[in-house]
């Protein structure tokens, strides 16, 4: 769970803050997660995996309170953030859960629940539109720099060095990058 949650903080801050910064805390948030991982289990130490899960906790909201959406869909956050509070009560009350009717466990029941959180997020990204900040709603529209398909780019015929255009009447404009018939 350290490494899925390591990940979610680093696509909020991306999705609230900027691509750059998610694109920058990604790796490293991930190698913290792995370390805490490695140093439980080498010295059975658990302060730093704690903080590797709790922290999360503590700078989603105010991810989400210091910088305005960009994209729809902030209550998909809202109840994935209330999943994993339930799967991290799921795991506390563990053998309390198991005691009622010795058929599921309260880890078992965390399972399910970050597995929630994770769908809700899955679901965020199908359903989300980009906010124009000058209507104040959701436009529908998918945003140019974030997700651009192929049929979004302009075709332009391929530049064509040799003779073939040498002499041509039409020299066009003379611009790099399209054939204006200026030749070489």
């Amino acid at each position: 769970m350290a490494l899925t949650f390591m990940a979610i903080l680093a696509i909020a801050a991306e999705e609230r803050v900027s691509a750059k910064t998610g694109a920058i805390l990604l790796w490293p948030l991930l190698a913290l997660a792995v370390f805490s991982l490695l140093l439980w289990r080498w010295t059975d130490d658990l302060r730093l995996y704690g903080r590797v899960q709790f922290f999360p906790c503590i700078a989603l909201p105010l991810l989400f309170i210091a910088f305005p959406p960009r994209y729809s869909g902030t209550s998909y956050w809202l109840i994935a953030a209330a999943l994993y509070a339930l799967a991290k009560l799921f795991e506390f009350y563990d053998h309390a859960i198991y005691s009622v009717g010795f058929i599921l466990s309260g880890h078992t029941l965390k399972h399910f629940a970050a597995a929630g959180a994770c769908f809700a997020i899955l679901r965020y990204f199908q359903t989300r539109r980009f906010l124009d900040p000058r209507l104040g709603s959701a436009t529908g529209r998918v945003r140019k720099d974030v997700c651009r398909s192929i049929r979004d780019v302009p075709f332009r015929r391929p530049i064509h060095v040799g003779f073939a255009n040498r002499g041509r009447a039409d020299r066009g404009s003379g611009r790099v990058g399209h054939d204006d018939g200026g030749g070489l």
